[in-house]
């Protein structure tokens, strides 16, 4: 229920999902940009990770996978980063893992797709 809450918040962050009007509550609005703060951090955590692994190269193009909760204060954001240099195109997968509770950083995975 947490991950399908997670990704309807997601989407509609994203425009890609609506709603009928209705009333938010203000527990539900700090929710929606606490999951928003979340998603900036550890996207910035993810660029800079392949910037500093790929000197040279440029990202040209960056996307939000989504959100997995191993546990209820583990978390593992993925985002997909195509980058490109002299031509050459890569694709990179980056997983960012998390603490929830303290906000913490645990782990960084880059997979080349």
């Amino acid at each position: 229920m947490r991950k399908i809450t997670m990704i309807l918040l997601l989407s509609m962050l994203l425009g890609t999902c609506t709603l009928p009007a209705m009333a938010i509550s203000e527990e539900s609005q700090d929710v929606i940009q606490e999951a928003q703060q979340d998603y900036e951090k550890w996207g910035r955590v993810a660029v800079r990770t392949i910037g500093e692994a790929y000197e040279g190269y440029d990202v040209y193009d960056y996307e939000y996978e989504g959100r997995e909760t191993p546990t209820d204060t583990i978390a593992e954001d993925t985002f997909e980063l195509k980058i490109r240099s002299d031509g050459q195109e890569i694709t990179k997968n980056v997983r960012v893992r998390f603490n929830t509770q303290t906000g913490d950083l645990l782990q960084i995975t880059v997979v080349e797709e």
